[in-house]
């Protein structure tokens, strides 16, 4: 089973300044980059997500590009740690990404 809780992730920004990248990012996040208290750039990608998955589910992640379909598949498996919340995921977790274009 796996269990998510008010699970967030928030993903930190590594290259953000205030010239022509920070208008290039911020087309791409909607504008929603804040700062930490430590002054490091991050978005939020995933907030207040709550469902469970049990063992033989299939689950299909459908959304528009940017809307966190690929950060919610690195988080369940484990590549991307909750920001905070409640991730119980007591099976291993293999994403399997197709595109299919009807």
């Amino acid at each position: 089973m796996i269990k998510l809780e008010n699970v967030n992730l928030s993903i930190p920004i590594s290259s953000y300044d205030k010239t022509l990248k920070k208008k290039i990012i911020s087309s791409f996040t909607g504008c929603f980059i804040k700062r930490k208290d430590n002054g490091i750039p991050y978005v939020n990608v995933l907030s207040n997500i709550n469902c469970v998955i049990n063992r033989g589910d299939r689950v299909a992640l459908i959304g528009v590009n940017g809307s966190g379909k690929t950060s919610f598949l690195r988080l369940i498996s484990g590549i991307y740690s909750a920001t905070n919340g409640k991730l119980i995921r007591d099976l291993d977790v293999y994403p399997i990404i197709s595109k299919s274009f009807l």
